[in-house]
């Protein structure tokens, strides 16, 4: 009896062996098998060779692809080698030229070596394919979908091509699994899966297979196989049991969040272009109906420009910066860097795998949460960071910065804070931004480190609203274990934003102390103005206050000088260093020097810099030479 794919995930062969009437197959965690007697035996000898769990495995990959036989690898490229193993010194192949970089470096390392060779070429051209054939020509090489750019391949026509001029054809048939597409049943001979991808689902094994339906060609394979022993273990095979009895519901999953993540992302001005075998816009699309049931969990595209796509993969939250696919979970992927790293630079340059280019294995969690993890992505890659030096009062040497971001609007080009966080806050889009700027900064310093430059603080913003929250200990803890840099140069400035009272003035000590607790220095911003007062300075355990400018355009009144000259006296007894912000005059300069103010902040000594111009700065490689200098004021 015939059973359809869903049925076949979750019972597999549906054949009963077990003894003890186990519901899930057990683990024959054996090397090695008892004869009954001489010259008989169980069906069971030697693992390398056959193992009950294993064989499970494979019947059940065979029955989901219509094969008749398959073979279980402990990798997909032990598969893939195995299988080449089946050609012999003068023989060529044809293969997809967007194709998975391992492979095409097994192919050049090693086949090429052993006398086969192969050439690339566009499969989703049948009459390309077609020219590329010569008399020894013995097999056709498909990945359809291909990777990363997802072209398709016309399985049938070109099977039917193959097999006109002797050739075998293989598919790879790894990002479609095979409750989405089964090349056997459109002529293929040979299909070939990495079963660590959907197959197994949960990124937690690595298996490959074999499938066949020809018994000739399969024991031929068998032969290959149990010869050079790479199979699979018992407890993979378990593994991947388990993992297939959940494709067809995973499957459905997969492909409704990557059509609606596809549909998403075409309508946002970052993306150029979207490669997604489910889009009605694609001109195949009525042979990936044809010869496909669904549309599978695989995208890529690609950004305006360099520098969005790796600010996204720095940004992503929920989304995992990783090289394989096919698991419950979201992975982004530079293919450039990564899956394609091999690849001639020229070959990938003509396939437009380039810089601008992700990919992306949607997985099964929540759509809404996916689309808001790409959205803050996206919106990252959309700041900037700038620096305004800090000097020291008695020197005017650099010793600090402060890290401010402005937005590259797509329509109103680079905007201050004052204009984009009403934007930002009218769109319900502020919080994603919070903490952006500490992360900016951690990375400046890191940077910075490894030019082994001296002493330089980095200070970055969060309001008071922003420590008040149970999660930022935690958000401030992933950021900087990201980075590399001595804990105490960042520093986090909190800002004003409305008075805390009752147990928030508890919950706002505790968060402090913590993040203090992390190596990083925690400094009172706006003081003197609004909620800011000495009480903060008693209530709150803190490294440092910031004046407001309001205070030091004070300074031209004798109560000014008085107040002022008040606050830094008082800080200096608690153990505080003072930072004056808004400096504009050398007559504030000289004022602010005889109080004993520490560090001086503003525009006589450094407008906001671009985070390279102020690295070259600071470190001394400034283009001019009023640009390299440490100290950035001389008086005349």
């Amino acid at each position: 009896m015939a059973f359809a794919a869903e049925t076949i995930c979750v019972q597999g062969s549906n054949e009963r062996k077990d003894p003890f009437g186990a519901i899930s197959m057990p683990i024959y965690q054996n090397a090695a098998y008892a004869h009954p007697g001489l010259g008989k035996s169980t069906g069971y000898d030697y693992s390398r060779c056959s193992n009950p769990t294993r064989d499970e495995v494979q019947k059940t990959v065979a029955l989901l692809e219509q094969g008749t036989e398959a073979l279980a690898f402990s990798t997909g490229m032990a598969a893939i080698t195995a299988m080449m193993e089946i050609f012999s010194p003068g023989d060529h192949l044809i293969a997809t030229d967007d194709l998975y970089g391992g492979t095409l470096r097994l192919w050049n390392m090693i086949s090429r070596k052993n006398g086969i060779s192969v050439d690339c070429v566009d499969t989703s051209n049948v009459d390309t394919v077609k020219a590329a054939l010569r008399p020894e020509t013995k097999a056709i090489y498909l990945e359809t979908p291909s990777n990363p750019m997802m072209k398709v391949a016309d399985i049938q026509a070109i099977a039917d091509l193959a097999h006109e001029n002797g050739c075998l054809l293989i598919v790879d048939n790894t990002f479609l699994s095979p409750y989405f597409q089964k090349p056997l049943t459109l002529g293929a001979d040979i299909v070939v899966h990495s079963g660590t991808k959907y197959l197994e689902g949960h990124n937690d094994t690595l298996s490959g297979f074999l499938v066949v339906k020809d018994n000739a060609l399969y024991d031929q394979l068998y032969n290959i196989y149990k010869t050079t022993g790479a199979c699979l273990s018992a407890i993979d095979s378990w593994l991947l049991l388990r993992g297939i009895k959940t494709l067809a519901v995973r499957m459905e999953q997969h492909q409704k969040n990557a059509l609606a993540i596809a549909h998403w992302l075409e309508q946002r001005p970052e993306v150029e272009e979207v490669y997604y075998i489910g889009l009605d816009s694609r001109p195949d699309k009525e042979l990936i109906d044809r010869q496909c049931s669904g549309y599978g969990g695989m995208i890529s595209f690609r950004l305006n420009s360099a520098e969005k796509a790796v600010k996204i993969l720095e940004s992503v939250k929920l989304i995992r910066f990783a090289e394989s696919l096919g698991g419950v979970e979201s992975l982004l992927t530079y293919p450039m860097k990564q899956t394609h790293a091999d690849v001639p630079v020229e070959v990938r340059e003509a396939l437009g795998v380039d810089e601008k280019l992700l990919r992306m294995s949607v997985g099964i969690e929540n759509i809404d949460d996916l689309l808001a993890d790409l959205e803050q992505g996206l919106r990252s890659g959309d700041f900037r960071l700038y620096l305004q030096l800090i000097v020291r009062a008695k020197s005017f040497e650099i010793a600090g910065g402060e890290a401010l971001s402005r937005w590259m609007h797509p329509e109103r080009g680079l905007l201050n804070p004052d204009r984009y966080i009403p934007l930002l806050e009218q769109e319900g889009r502020i919080e994603p931004l919070d903490f952006y700027n500490l992360d900016q900064a951690c990375s400046f310093l890191e940077q910075l480190h490894k030019k082994h430059q001296g002493e330089f603080f980095l200070s970055a913003n969060l309001s008071r609203r922003s420590f008040l929250r149970a999660e930022l200990v935690q958000r401030c803890r992933e950021i900087v274990e990201r980075y590399e840099f001595p804990r105490h140069e960042i520093m986090i400035e909190i800002t004003e934003s409305g008075c805390v009272r009752g147990e928030e003035i508890e919950r706002l000590r505790k968060n402090i102390q913590a993040v203090r607790s992390l190596g990083i220095r925690v400094m009172l911003d706006d003081f003197g103005m609004g909620y800011t007062t000495f009480h903060d300075l008693l209530e709150f355990p803190m490294d440092g206050l910031k004046l407001d400018k309001s205070l030091v355009d004070r300074l031209s009144t004798e109560p000014g000088k008085i107040v002022l000259g008040g606050i830094i006296d008082t800080a200096h007894k608690l153990g505080l260093s003072v930072l004056a912000e808004g400096v504009e005059e050398e007559w504030q300069v000289d004022e602010l020097r005889r109080m004993g103010c520490d560090l001086l902040q503003g525009y006589l000594f450094s407008i906001p810099l671009p985070a390279s111009e102020a690295m070259r700065r600071i470190t001394g490689r400034g283009n001019r030479p009023e640009e390299s200098a440490k100290i950035v004021w001389k008086r005349d």
